[in-house]
């Protein structure tokens, strides 16, 4: 870790020096430090008169950078993964020379583009349809449906059991739906590119619309989102339906609407009138119909009326306005984001960072919490896992997936809500608990009341620092365990990904799994079969990475619990970093991210950037995320920080113009 953590560094130092110097240091860098190491072990097969897609003179100098920003990824992607120089050249060059040209090339590749300016690329367009999540966030606030408690978060001080803090309710929609879960890319199900709409799903979508109509015309306070203004006192039918549809589209569409996006919806109303539908049970028609328009179900961003510099500009209020709704909300912009879009202020630097900070104090950015943070901690199908029964028979008492989930959920909006640190993630002296989780974790000896069950405290008697944070969470040891055992691989393979945002490339098709029955070494440790994995040359260089960071987390058996011993063997949990750091269990293990703590602040934001656009994050993109993290070391790693400055973010103000295209 402690390698590349020297490369972050190394990018921020040049990156922040200034602009008139950066080419003329980066042409003598190369020259000093990296030409020498390329020439030793790159240029046999890819000097000026080699026929591959690369060579060295692509590199020679910070302008020829800038010209193959693109190869340059590549060439970043190939050395990261130790592809080159291949395997079979004799000569490699060291980790740390490795890192230095890394550095070297992304540093020279970012300042490029950061001196694009308005110009760089935003990133690709798509139409996005609503996934299901969104799509009930947004019917939900867009007819002020009625909500149904399920249960209560955080329990009011003086109540039966132990509690901090304020009262606060879980609410879900009172909305019988079965709208099939969306397809998941790059970790999020909010990625435009796999949200497609197939035959099928617009015949779910258009059952789905029936029902919110339902509920929304037997609920008193819904209805008049639909048929606020009546006919009569000279109003004829069409005129009412008219003013009631127009208002309503506009919410729905989340723009201003024209007499052409109406008019459809009036001649629906009409037709039904002229069946002999009363006015309202008419108005059913032509609101079940705006549901299942590509206006509603899909985000459509045509930027703003300018020509464009290089097919790059910003999007508009409405469309920034939505952004951001979606990004924090999962839901449609509300009233005041809707009437600062309509006049031209939304997109004033100061007016967006005040609209941010005020949507972190609503309620309705608990969908941040609850949509994204499962996705980053990959446990939103823990309801899936199934440990075996016999060996692990209190993964399956009342609610404790749900509830294991759950507290990873209420972990992170407290952050948020209390815009607190982000490095608070990986250490804390408090989590949220309820009840049954209390048992499952030892801290109570008996079973739990139904109300002490589901409700949620904040609890401040976990055991010493070696719980604190998402990494040692429940949920988090029960996903990365296979159904007999804890397992080190999928527990370094999660770090990677998840916390340090540095994940190893795919297995090798040729590798088999690891062996645990009926082989001829049964009698070796976990610990010692993974070594023999790692003498294997295919295998060796991600399992140096995962194994060691695996391994300190073996306190953690397969469904969460702490664990001092496995049977009667005491639990080793020292791991062994490639550059011999050594880490002695999950306290050693958060002290080594903290001490790196910049490449996790790295890997949240690219996480949340992604959550936030709705697409794979690219070369280009790398400008963004390092302003982030500058931004975050200068202001103590706040939540609030992190949120702000996706919000000003090149990519995320700015869209690729005239590319748009739906899924």
């Amino acid at each position: 870790m402690m390698s590349v953590m020297n490369r972050l560094l190394l990018i921020v130092v040049v990156l922040a020096a200034p602009l008139a110097s950066r080419a003329s240091d980066a042409a003598a860098v190369f020259e000093k430090e990296v030409r020498p190491l390329l020439d030793q072990y790159c240029a046999d097969c890819h000097d000026a008169d080699t026929e591959t897609a690369f060579r060295l003179e692509y590199l020679q100098n910070p302008q020829r950078v800038h010209d193959s920003r693109k190869l340059a990824t590549q060439v970043l992607t190939q050395l990261h993964e130790a592809k080159m120089p291949p395997k079979k050249q004799k000569a490699q060059p060291t980790d740390a020379e490795r890192q230095r040209i890394i550095a070297w090339i992304e540093a020279t590749r970012n300042d490029a583009t950061l001196e694009a300016g308005d110009q760089a690329d935003p990133g690709k367009v798509v139409l996005r349809r609503l996934n299901r999540y969104e799509y009930a966030k947004t019917v939900r606030d867009l007819f002020s449906l009625g909500m149904k408690r399920t249960w209560t978060y955080f329990v009011a001080p003086g109540k039966s059991v132990p509690a901090e803090g304020i009262e606060y309710s879980k609410r879900t929609l009172n909305l019988p739906w079965n709208l099939p879960p969306d397809e998941v890319d790059y970790g999020f199900d909010n990625i435009g590119d796999v949200l497609t709409l197939p035959p099928h799903l617009m015949e779910a979508y258009f059952d789905v619309a029936g029902l919110v109509v339902d509920n929304v015309m037997a609920d008193s306070r819904a209805r008049l989102t639909v048929v606020k203004i009546q006919p009569g006192d000279g109003k004829s039918d069409e005129q009412a339906a008219r003013e009631n549809l127009t208002r309503l589209t506009a919410r729905a569409f989340r723009r201003p609407v024209t007499d052409e996006d109406v008019q459809p919806l009036v001649d629906l109303f009409l037709l039904a009138r002229a069946k002999g539908e009363p006015f309202e049970k008419a108005m059913k028609v032509p609101v079940q119909a705006m549901l299942v328009t590509p206006d509603f179900l899909y985000r459509v961003e045509q930027g703003v009326a300018q020509k464009p510099i290089q097919n790059v500009g910003p999007v508009n209020d409405y469309e920034l306005a939505s952004r951001l709704s979606y990004f924090l909300w999962s839901s449609l912009p509300d009233a005041e984001l809707f009437r600062l879009a309509s006049e031209g202020k939304l997109s004033d630097p100061v007016v967006l960072e005040q609209q941010v900070r005020r949507m972190l104090l609503d309620p309705k950015v608990e969908a941040l919490a609850e949509h994204f943070a499962p996705q980053w901690l990959q446990i939103e199908n823990i309801q899936a896992v199934t440990p075996d029964p016999t060996l692990f028979p209190s993964f399956y008492k009342k609610f404790i997936a749900g509830a294991m989930r759950t507290e990873a959920i209420i972990f992170f909006d407290s952050v948020i809500v209390q815009d607190r640190s982000i490095l608070d993630l990986i250490n804390s002296d408090t989590t949220y608990i309820n009840g049954y989780l209390a048992e499952f974790y030892g801290l109570i000896k008996r079973s739990p009341n139904k109300y002490e069950g589901f409700a949620f405290w904040k609890a401040t008697t976990m055991p010493e620092a070696r719980r604190g944070g998402v990494m040692t969470m429940a949920a988090v040891g029960a996903v990365t365990s296979t159904p007999t055992r804890s397992s080190p691989v999928k527990r370094g393979k999660w770090m990677l990904e998840a916390i340090l945002g540095d994940p190893p490339p795919p297995p090798p098709a040729n590798v088999e799994p690891l062996k645990e029955e009926n082989d001829p070494n049964a009698t070796l440790t976990l610990r010692e079969k993974l070594e023999q994995n790692r003498a294997n040359a295919n295998c060796a260089a991600c399992h140096q990475r995962m194994d060691p960071i695996g391994f300190a987390m073996e306190n953690i058996d397969a469904i969460g619990r702490w664990r001092d011993h496995d049977g009667a063997v005491p639990v080793d949990a020292t791991g062994t970093l490639k550059d011999g750091t050594t880490i002695q269990g999950t306290i050693g293990l958060k002290a080594e991210v903290l001490r790196c703590k910049d490449e996790f602040a790295r890997c949240l934001t690219e996480h949340l950037l992604t959550y936030a656009l709705g697409r794979k994050l690219e070369w280009y993109d790398e400008p963004a995320t390092g302003r982030i993290v500058r931004a975050l070391q200068t202001n103590d790693y706040r939540f609030s920080t992190l949120i702000v400055e996706i919000v000003k973010s090149h990519p995320f103000r700015n869209t690729r113009q005239g590319a748009a295209t739906a899924r």
